[in-house]
């Protein structure tokens, strides 16, 4: 089991349920007022794509805050849960306020509130006005109304004398009842069916709509002063110039960023056409001068981040490269989405410590070695810089370092009283991720997410999160959070998101949706062979199994991606797994062998690779062709004897090679050698060992103590045919149900 939240598991993909309502299904609301139409025809998914309207739009464009309110009111409320929204719930959960936010003193809530109706009617006054839905936040209350818009309806409002036509006003119905069929949030669970017979046509859960590609990034803008002389020595106003030149060629060299120069003095009324303003004094203290510089939100003016620079009295090259490189590395981060920005980070990096830090999160997908060389010479330029700390104590965790990743971890707890609230949550999640408290690391990635909503590693983290603690709705939810940007992202990290967001579609039963998502990302991505194994795996729960000839065959061709380790014989390896976890064993041994075949074909030279010695080893196992696929196992064993895998595989084999005795031993030595770090997976290994030897509760019961060790939900529970005498048990089948 691999130690960090940054990567997938090559079998990452997650099994799907069943008994979801239809995502027409309509709002069942009703309206008294006879002015308005009746809310019965409208469904959760019209709600859910008026949202999406409002907060893409232009009015809305550039306030993140309104949008974020809006966004919670509205969710809330076609869940059910208009118990959450008063004051002060809405003030801790959007505004991040602590437990002791008191409404009566800090008005926020209701100023907020206010700015919202505004714009709500500023849009439909303008965009919105042939939208089909109004949504409405009513004076004095948070729970939204939602109606038909009359316009779009085909109604004619001159004829109804009860609609106000005065200008910049509409009247907004009141929805009355709660709202179920759910677009937003988690549905209930209505049924469950076994495993056997998830292949069956059924009504899918409702699941929000990413954007395909969100709008392009403004350039952030930067407009620099040149540093203001407060010496009372007219030679050194040159100084400042100086300064403000150096500290604008290395902005313009930030992708992007746009900079632009401005004199001291502006003209009245002038005001700067910028997100970020740079500007700073300095001071004469006896030989030395103190440079005190400042960046601040142009918008606003809030002071984002200030420090200063004590420099010899005759400016030198020292201290104009100390000067540029902190205040180009800050305006870097802050315009970088990995984590947060500006306001998240305690430590701004230097510009030289962002860019190894950048290089290092480029190249962690394809090369950890790699990716840590960059990560540390980026934290030995700025020690603190708590994203690099981050990255670097996952890729250590990757390698199987736990004792580096440690150190990482040891080292933020030391510097925890100097860290921003992000960054402490960032450090609690890792805390308890790492300790296999799942739930947890859950809620602290959600209370994370308010305080960086744009954040990928944070989102990224919440999706996954999520599917591991098997609440594959909110993990679709989440992943709407931030759009999917196929330029923007290069790193590996956007991959592994929408992956996630894949396994969320497929753990819901929605296989259409997953088919044409997968498709999309391929698309988007050829290389990524993942995409195609989820295409794969929704076409066989589908039942068109006809079409995986071509998709086999087209996996052939498939040129690999940088860090991407899939092959197509684990393209058929997981097909195996699913035609037999959907009651097809005759084609799941079909494609076992198919899978035995590609391996034997492969070069020689490749065949001493481990790689491809324990790939065609597990498809041996598919195939059932235990001997075989035993004495494989038995020399990765040997050959890795710190690998707890192989031992596991060595169990499974000694069961249906009639050696039970040494499959119960083997056991043991896995219950002995289990720890904390191992999160419940060799606990599962004995589960899957119960499980051949026929010990059905045993196995059960083994199953259940793996999740409480931190054992992520997947496709390990229906991947093997080890499992297949759980199918049908219905306390099984409540160890599967989705908790949200």
């Amino acid at each position: 089991m691999k130690d960090a939240e940054l990567t997938v598991k090559r079998d990452g993909f997650r099994f799907g349920y069943t008994g979801r309502p239809s995502p027409g299904k309509p709002v069942s609301t009703t309206s008294s007022r006879p002015d308005l139409l009746s809310l019965g025809d409208i469904s959760a998914d019209a709600v859910a794509a008026q949202l999406a309207r409002v907060t893409a739009s232009q009015t809305f464009e550039n306030a993140p805050v309104l949008r974020h309110l809006l966004e919670y009111l509205v969710t809330r409320t076609i869940s059910g849960n208009t118990d959450q929204l008063k004051e002060y719930s809405v003030g801790v959960d959007v505004f991040g306020r602590g437990a002791s936010f008191d409404p009566r003193v800090d008005t926020i809530v209701r100023v907020q509130a206010r700015r919202l109706r505004a714009k709500l009617t500023d849009y439909y006054d303008d965009e919105g006005q042939k939208d089909p839905v109004i949504i409405e936040l009513p004076k004095g209350r948070y729970i939204p109304n939602f109606r038909h818009s009359l316009t779009a309806a085909g109604v004619d409002a001159s004829d109804d004398t009860s609609v106000d036509r005065s200008p910049g006003r509409r009247r907004i119905g009141l929805a009355a009842g709660l709202l179920v069929g759910l677009g937003l949030l988690v549905v209930l669970l209505t049924s469950f069916k076994p495993i056997a017979s998830r292949h069956e046509p059924r009504e899918s859960a409702v699941l929000p709509v990413p954007a395909a590609d969100a709008p392009r990034r403004q350039p952030l803008g930067v407009v620099v002063t040149p540093f203001e002389n407060h010496t009372g020595d007219v030679s050194l106003d040159t100084i400042g110039q100086r300064v403000a030149e150096r500290v604008i060629a290395s902005i313009s060299t930030i992708e992007g960023a746009a900079v632009t120069a401005r004199s001291i003095t502006k003209s009245p009324g002038d005001k700067a056409p910028a997100d970020l303003l740079v500007a700073g004094t300095y001071y004469r203290d006896g030989d030395t001068l103190e440079f005190q510089t400042r960046l601040v939100d142009a918008r606003t003016g809030r002071l984002l981040y200030g420090f200063t620079t004590v420099a010899p009295q005759k400016l030198d090259t020292a201290t104009l490269e100390s000067l540029r490189q902190r205040i180009a590395g800050a305006i870097a981060v802050h315009q970088d989405d990995f984590f947060g920005g500006l306001d998240a980070i305690s430590h701004p990096p230097t510009l030289d410590a962002y860019r190894e830090y950048r290089a290092g999160l480029e190249t962690f997908q394809s090369d950890f070695a790699r990716a840590l060389s960059h990560l540390q010479r980026s934290r030995e330029l700025t020690p603190h810089f708590i994203p690099a700390m981050a990255v670097m104590m996952f890729a250590y965790g990757n390698l199987g370092q736990r004792d580096k990743s440690d150190v990482i971890v040891a080292e933020m707890e030391g510097i925890a009283d100097r860290l921003t609230s992000a960054e402490r949550l960032l450090l609690e999640f890792l805390q308890s991720n790492r300790n296999g408290r799942r739930e947890q690391a859950r809620g602290v990635l959600e209370q994370l997410e308010r305080l960086v909503p744009a954040s990928l590693l944070v989102n990224f983290n919440l999706v996954q999160s999520n599917i591991i603690t098997n609440r594959p709705h909110a993990a679709g939810i989440a992943y709407t959070h931030i759009p999917f940007v196929s330029k923007a992202f290069r790193h590996s990290v956007e991959s592994y998101r929408r992956l996630r967001f894949l396994d969320a579609l497929h753990m819901i039963g929605d296989y259409q949706r997953e088919l044409d998502e997968s498709r999309r990302a391929q698309a988007d991505d050829s290389g990524v062979l993942l995409y195609v194994q989820a295409e794969a795996r929704a076409l066989i729960a589908l039942g068109r199994r006809r079409e995986l000839q071509g998709i086999v065959e087209r996996s052939q061709s498939l040129s690999r991606t940088a860090g991407w380790s899939e092959t197509p014989g684990d393209l058929m390896e997981l097909c195996a797994h699913e035609l037999r976890a959907h009651d097809s064993r005759e084609g799941s041994l079909a494609m076992a062998a198919r899978a035995v075949e590609w391996y034997r074909g492969r070069p020689a030279p490749s065949w001493t690779s481990r790689e491809h010695r324990e790939g065609l080893a597990r498809v041996l196992y598919l195939v059932e062709t235990w001997h075989d696929a035993a004495a494989l196992f038995e020399g990765l064993a040997r050959d890795y004897p710190n690998d707890m895998d192989y031992r596991g595989w060595q169990a499974f084999t000694s069961v249906h090679t009639g050696d039970l005795n040494r499959a119960r031993v083997l056991s043991s030595e896995l219950e002995q050698a289990s720890r904390p770090e191992h999160r419940g997976w060799l606990t599962y290994a004995r589960a899957r060992v119960a499980a051949a030897l026929g010990e059905r509760d045993r196995a059960l019961h083994l199953l259940r103590d793996a999740f409480a060790e931190g054992l992520e939900h997947g496709p390990h529970l229906h991947q093997t045919p080890d499992f297949e005498i759980l199918r049908g048990y219905e306390p099984y089948q409540r160890l599967l149900r989705p908790a949200g």
